[in-house]
C-alpha cells in the first residue's frame, strides 16, 4: 500500500494545489486526507488499484 500510496500523492499534488496524507487502510482500501496549502484538512478519499489504474473516490 505504500506504492499505492506514493504513486496516488506524486499524481495528486502534481495535478493540484492540495497535499495528501496517508490516514488507513481497510479492507485493502487506502483512505487519505486531503489538505490545502495551508494545512488545513479538506476532506479524505477512497484510493484503489484496479488492473493497474490507480482511481480515488
Amino acid at each position: 500500500m505504500n506504492d499505492l500510496f506514493e504513486r496516488f500523492k506524486k499524481k495528486y499534488e502534481a495535478s493540484t494545489d492540495m497535499k495528501v496524507k496517508k490516514d488507513k487502510i481497510i479492507k485493502g482500501v487506502l483512505t487519505v486526507k486531503v489538505f490545502d496549502t495551508n494545512d488545513k484538512y479538506l476532506f479524505w478519499l477512497h484510493v484503489v488499484e484496479n488492473n493497474g489504474i490507480v482511481e480515488w473516490y
